[in-house]
Protein backbone atom coordinates (compact mmCIF):
# COMPACT_ATOMS: atom_id res chain seq x y z
CA UNK A 1 0.00 0.00 0.00
CA UNK A 2 2.83 2.44 0.75
CA UNK A 3 4.62 1.93 -2.89
CA UNK A 4 1.81 2.59 -4.68
CA UNK A 5 1.18 5.92 -2.83
CA UNK A 6 4.57 6.84 -2.99
CA UNK A 7 4.79 6.36 -6.94
CA UNK A 8 1.13 8.54 -6.96
CA UNK A 9 2.96 11.24 -5.39
CA UNK A 10 6.05 11.21 -7.03
CA UNK A 11 3.97 11.22 -10.23
CA UNK A 12 1.85 14.51 -8.65
CA UNK A 13 5.25 16.43 -7.70
CA UNK A 14 6.78 16.08 -11.34
CA UNK A 15 3.51 17.27 -12.90
CA UNK A 16 2.87 19.91 -10.13
CA UNK A 17 6.01 21.99 -10.24
CA UNK A 18 6.18 22.31 -14.36
CA UNK A 19 2.22 23.88 -13.90
CA UNK A 20 3.52 25.87 -10.93
CA UNK A 21 6.46 27.58 -12.64
CA UNK A 22 4.61 27.92 -15.30
CA UNK A 23 2.05 29.98 -13.35
CA UNK A 24 4.90 31.61 -11.53
CA UNK A 25 6.54 33.05 -14.70
CA UNK A 26 3.19 34.13 -15.98
CA UNK A 27 2.42 35.86 -13.05
CA UNK A 28 5.68 37.88 -13.31
CA UNK A 29 5.05 38.92 -16.57
CA UNK A 30 2.14 40.00 -15.69
CA UNK A 31 2.87 42.23 -13.18
CA UNK A 32 2.44 46.30 -13.25
CA UNK A 33 5.29 48.54 -13.92
CA UNK A 34 6.24 50.41 -10.60
CA UNK A 35 6.20 54.26 -10.66
CA UNK A 36 9.38 56.05 -11.05
CA UNK A 37 10.02 59.09 -8.66
CA UNK A 38 12.37 61.74 -9.76
CA UNK A 39 15.09 63.49 -7.50
CA UNK A 40 13.98 66.27 -5.98
CA UNK A 41 16.12 68.61 -5.08
CA UNK A 42 15.27 69.14 -1.46
CA UNK A 43 12.26 70.20 0.83
CA UNK A 44 9.70 72.98 0.09
CA UNK A 45 10.43 75.66 2.53
CA UNK A 46 8.34 79.10 3.01
CA UNK A 47 4.68 80.00 1.73
CA UNK A 48 3.24 80.07 -1.16
CA UNK A 49 4.77 83.50 -1.96
CA UNK A 50 8.04 82.35 -2.96
CA UNK A 51 9.59 82.77 -6.14
CA UNK A 52 7.37 84.22 -9.52
CA UNK A 53 4.29 83.54 -10.44
CA UNK A 54 5.14 82.07 -14.18
CA UNK A 55 1.91 80.17 -15.06
CA UNK A 56 -1.82 79.64 -12.94
CA UNK A 57 -5.01 77.81 -14.19
CA UNK A 58 -8.36 77.08 -12.36
CA UNK A 59 -9.02 73.77 -12.87
CA UNK A 60 -13.12 72.83 -12.47
CA UNK A 61 -13.04 70.12 -9.90
CA UNK A 62 -15.26 69.32 -7.10
CA UNK A 63 -13.45 71.18 -4.92
CA UNK A 64 -12.31 74.16 -7.04
CA UNK A 65 -8.74 73.74 -7.46
CA UNK A 66 -6.41 76.38 -8.55
CA UNK A 67 -2.78 75.21 -9.88
CA UNK A 68 0.33 77.60 -9.88
CA UNK A 69 3.91 77.39 -11.18
CA UNK A 70 6.47 79.27 -9.33
CA UNK A 71 9.83 79.50 -10.30
CA UNK A 72 12.44 79.48 -7.98
CA UNK A 73 16.18 79.18 -8.15
CA UNK A 74 16.52 75.89 -8.40
CA UNK A 75 13.82 74.50 -9.84
CA UNK A 76 9.99 75.11 -10.95
CA UNK A 77 7.86 74.39 -8.05
CA UNK A 78 3.91 73.31 -8.47
CA UNK A 79 1.62 74.03 -6.14
CA UNK A 80 -1.72 72.44 -6.36
CA UNK A 81 -4.33 75.32 -4.00
CA UNK A 82 -7.79 73.36 -3.72
CA UNK A 83 -10.72 75.63 -2.19
CA UNK A 84 -11.16 73.08 1.11
CA UNK A 85 -9.75 69.49 1.51
CA UNK A 86 -9.86 67.46 -1.42
CA UNK A 87 -11.37 64.22 -0.52
CA UNK A 88 -9.28 62.05 -2.83
CA UNK A 89 -8.17 58.81 -0.94
CA UNK A 90 -4.16 58.16 -0.78
CA UNK A 91 -3.06 60.64 -3.32
CA UNK A 92 -0.13 60.51 -5.37
CA UNK A 93 0.52 63.46 -7.76
CA UNK A 94 2.50 62.47 -11.09
CA UNK A 95 3.83 64.43 -13.92
CA UNK A 96 3.46 62.89 -17.56
CA UNK A 97 4.91 64.30 -20.63
CA UNK A 98 2.34 64.97 -23.85
CA UNK A 99 2.43 62.24 -25.97
CA UNK A 100 3.66 59.58 -23.41
CA UNK A 101 0.80 56.82 -22.44
CA UNK A 102 2.62 55.31 -19.71
CA UNK A 103 5.57 56.83 -18.06
CA UNK A 104 4.52 58.70 -15.17
CA UNK A 105 7.30 60.82 -12.78
CA UNK A 106 6.10 60.76 -8.77
CA UNK A 107 5.63 64.38 -7.66
CA UNK A 108 4.97 62.94 -4.00
CA UNK A 109 1.81 62.40 -2.27
CA UNK A 110 -1.32 64.89 -1.74
CA UNK A 111 -1.12 66.67 0.96
CA UNK A 112 -4.49 66.12 3.90
CA UNK A 113 -4.59 70.08 3.92
CA UNK A 114 -6.06 72.25 1.00
CA UNK A 115 -2.36 73.39 -0.54
CA UNK A 116 0.26 71.09 -1.74
CA UNK A 117 3.77 71.71 -3.07
CA UNK A 118 5.73 69.76 -5.18
CA UNK A 119 9.17 70.53 -7.46
CA UNK A 120 8.33 70.10 -11.02
CA UNK A 121 11.03 67.72 -12.87
CA UNK A 122 13.62 69.15 -15.62
CA UNK A 123 11.17 67.67 -18.16
CA UNK A 124 8.38 69.51 -16.59
CA UNK A 125 10.44 72.95 -17.64
CA UNK A 126 11.10 71.60 -20.93
CA UNK A 127 8.41 70.19 -22.79
CA UNK A 128 4.38 70.70 -21.85
CA UNK A 129 2.52 68.08 -20.08
CA UNK A 130 -0.06 66.82 -17.66
CA UNK A 131 -0.53 66.82 -13.75
CA UNK A 132 -2.45 63.24 -12.90
CA UNK A 133 -3.52 62.35 -9.68
CA UNK A 134 -3.54 59.01 -9.12
CA UNK A 135 -5.52 57.62 -6.20
CA UNK A 136 -4.93 54.02 -4.65
CA UNK A 137 -7.65 53.43 -2.35
CA UNK A 138 -9.60 53.51 -5.93
CA UNK A 139 -6.73 52.15 -8.04
CA UNK A 140 -7.07 55.19 -10.83
CA UNK A 141 -6.21 58.49 -12.26
CA UNK A 142 -9.10 60.38 -10.66
CA UNK A 143 -7.88 64.11 -11.83
CA UNK A 144 -5.48 65.36 -14.53
CA UNK A 145 -5.04 68.36 -15.92
CA UNK A 146 -2.60 69.94 -18.93
CA UNK A 147 0.21 71.82 -17.76
CA UNK A 148 2.15 73.77 -20.65
CA UNK A 149 5.93 74.52 -20.71
CA UNK A 150 7.30 76.19 -17.98
CA UNK A 151 9.53 79.12 -18.88
CA UNK A 152 11.82 80.41 -16.63
CA UNK A 153 10.91 83.86 -15.15
CA UNK A 154 12.75 86.21 -16.80
CA UNK A 155 11.60 84.40 -20.25
CA UNK A 156 8.16 84.02 -19.63
CA UNK A 157 7.98 88.13 -19.09
CA UNK A 158 4.96 89.30 -19.22
CA UNK A 159 3.41 85.81 -20.48
CA UNK A 160 3.33 85.42 -16.55
CA UNK A 161 -0.01 85.97 -14.03
CA UNK A 162 1.12 88.24 -11.13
Amino acid sequence: MIRPLRKRHQLMTFVLFPAALVVLILGASQQRNVPTQSPLPGPLQGDSGQGTLVWEQAVPTNPPLTARVYDQAAAARLELAFEQTPLIADGLVYWQADGEDGTRLLLGPLQSGPNSRFFLPEAGRQQAGRIVIHSLAHGEAVLAFALPQVKRASAAGAGGSP
